[in-house]
């Protein structure tokens, strides 16, 4: 899960795989989702987005991707089919559409 506000991550916390099909599909533990919402209430955040990697794809969004997407939410994914240590890419739902998210990292 990603905290932070709008345009700015602030922390990342892990949220386990819930999934049965944990090489091809993502489901977020409810607990850990509750867990990440009260830690980012705690430092007057929101949890603003989720990564997850796609491990024999390219960092873009998926027909799964697309199924659970919502609009204010950030996806950003990392590929590990195309570099040894993966590529990292972010993603924002926009009516009925991902758009690709400029990635800068800041101090």
């Amino acid at each position: 899960m990603l905290i932070g506000a709008p345009s700015r991550v602030n922390d990342v916390m892990p949220a386990a795989n819930r999934s049965s099909s944990s090489r091809t599909r993502y489901e977020i533990d409810p607990g850990d989702h509750f867990r990440a919402i009260r830690r980012a209430r705690m430092t007057g955040h929101n949890v603003i987005g989720c990564y997850h990697s796609h491990p024999a794809g390219r960092p873009v969004p998926s027909h799964c991707d697309l199924a659970g997407a919502f609009a204010g939410f950030l996806f950003v994914i990392v590929g590990l089919e195309e570099a040894e240590n993966g590529c990292l890419s972010a993603w924002e739902y926009v009516q009925g559409n991902f758009v690709q998210i400029a990635l800068v990292r800041t101090p």
